[in-house]
């Protein structure tokens, strides 16, 4: 098979006529049948732990989509089109580096890069710690671990700069990103008491499609917080590495953070699902108003 052949065969399943074509089965032609679109399958069990705090009593079917522009052409065609699938139909995406998010009452758009953001936290952390490293009751073992980990991850972010201003650039430019890093270890060491840099050229693992002016759009990356500044892929895979030191501190008989004998845990506690983290995360504020506001038109 030649490689334009699988390239439009990747392409068909990412048109907006696929997604449409899952809706139109989920509602089994019941039109005012309530349909959450999510971006993809990670994004459904986080919205189901998100959604249920804010309100436990709506009853949705969640389809996943394959990224943020299928469905915002789904959207942009069912409005278009008068198209009655458009009720109770809505859409779920990141605001990723996009400098224009509105798209209609339809479609939340997240107040942060992606659903990740909103899962890598101290709050989230101190629920792991409770539970999967058994150390509920020892308030200042884990104070001194939230810490050490705020400082590690303000590290990282520092540390990740240079890439994350990189693509911001092009995304504002609308610069095909040929090429970026997906491994964030591949560029720092992590460490469950720090984070130090690897040596990188970054204009040679963030390679463009086009030109793109990198001077240009410095003031408005700075004015981001790492909430929408870092991609939350980038905030996982940190989160992720973190926590396998933190597992492996745990374990250890000369233990770095954890000072204090304390119940042995089994298994690999940083070894989670995604719901996991939402379920110790309060909902993020754009989907909270989104969610209360459509339910004021079902009165």
């Amino acid at each position: 098979m030649t490689n334009s052949l699988v390239e439009k065969l990747r392409d068909s399943r990412s048109s907006p006529s696929v997604l449409r074509d899952k809706l139109i089965r989920a509602k089994g032609g019941q039109h005012d049948k309530i349909i959450f679109v999510f971006e993809g399958f990670d994004d459904v069990g986080v919205y189901e732990e998100w959604i249920k705090k804010i309100n436990d009593n709506i009853e949705f079917e969640p389809i996943p989509g394959k990224g943020k522009r299928q469905l915002l052409d789904l959207h942009k065609s069912l409005v278009d089109k008068n198209d009655k699938n458009i009720s109770n139909t809505l859409f779920f995406v990141d605001h990723d580096f996009d400098k224009d998010n509105e798209y209609g009452d339809n479609v939340c758009v997240l107040n942060g890069y992606s659903i990740e953001n909103f899962l890598c936290s101290k709050s989230v952390l101190n629920s792991l710690l409770k539970d999967e490293y058994r150390c509920a009751g020892e308030v200042d073992i884990r104070e001194d671990i939230i810490a050490n980990f705020e400082k590690c991850y303000n590290d990282f972010c520092k540390h990740f700069y240079d890439i994350n201003y990189y693509i911001f650039s092009a995304r504002r430019e609308k610069v095909e990103i040929v090429k970026k890093p997906e491994r964030v270890t591949n560029f720092v060491n992590v460490e469950v008491d720090k984070i130090t840099p690897k040596e990188y050229n970054v204009e040679e693992v963030v390679l463009f499609g086009g030109a793109v002016d990198i001077s240009k759009h410095q003031q408005d990356y700075s004015l981001l917080s790492s909430m929408y500044s870092v991609r939350g892929k980038y905030i996982l895979d940190f989160f992720k590495k973190w926590l396998a030191a933190l597992t492996d501190d745990r374990k250890s008989a000369n233990s770095i953070l954890f000072n204090r004998d304390l119940p042995k845990i089994t298994g690999e506690p940083h070894s989670f699902e995604l719901r996991r983290l939402a379920s110790a995360s309060a909902p993020p504020e754009s989907v909270n108003v989104f969610i209360q506001n459509w339910l004021l038109t079902k009165l």
